[in-house]
């Protein structure tokens, strides 16, 4: 074969390979992968680690530490769960499941009790991290929901801590979706 026409087994594993870049006290480099698994890499010290045995069935699309604890991990993916992890050693903690769609986007709260994800459904879920359990659910969009995040909200009322923005195509109110997390958030 010519060097244009062959692909090494490495190539087109790369190719099938979304990587994340892990801020803390070692360089670590995230990996989602199309066929669903998850890994971790450390770079000061070349070491790979593979997450769980749950693995996703589809491709990883999106992935979010918890702010303040690098040891809690979320994950989405095109089979339309969320699963939760310990970001340091793998372990698998739990799925979210609620979606019936593809999952795209994931986004924490402010005070890390709450994650939010975006999917094809064409809804925002928010999850309550303590009891693993859904807490509102966000219909409202004409199309799906591509990219989801939590914002300080200008108040500085404890009942204003945090509001909720969605993006989708066709976005219809985003302003009474952020009131309806805000009251979620409560």
């Amino acid at each position: 074969p010519t060097p244009s026409s062959h692909h090494s087994p490495l190539t087109t594993h790369l190719s099938r390979l979304r990587i994340s870049f892990v801020q803390g006290e070692t360089p670590r480099c995230l990996c989602r992968f199309t066929s669903g698994a998850v890994g971790l890499c450390d770079l000061s010290k070349r070491t790979w680690q593979r997450f769980g045995s749950a693995a996703h069935t589809d491709t990883v699309f999106g992935a979010a530490y918890q702010p303040g604890a690098p040891d809690v991990l979320a994950t989405c993916s095109f089979d339309g769960s969320v699963r939760l992890w310990n970001g340091k050693t793998g372990k698998f903690a739990a799925t979210l499941r609620g979606h019936v769609g593809a999952v795209y986007q994931l986004a924490w709260s402010g005070d890390s009790r709450l994650l939010a994800s975006g999917s094809k459904d064409s809804t925002v879920k928010v999850w309550e991290l303590k009891s693993r359990k859904l807490k509102e659910d966000l219909p409202g969009h004409a199309d799906e929901v591509y990219s989801v995040d939590w914002s300080p909200a200008i108040s500085t009322s404890p009942s204003m801590s945090d509001m909720l923005m969605s993006e989708s195509p066709n976005a219809t109110d985003i302003g009474s979706l952020s009131r309806k997390a805000e009251e979620a958030a409560l």
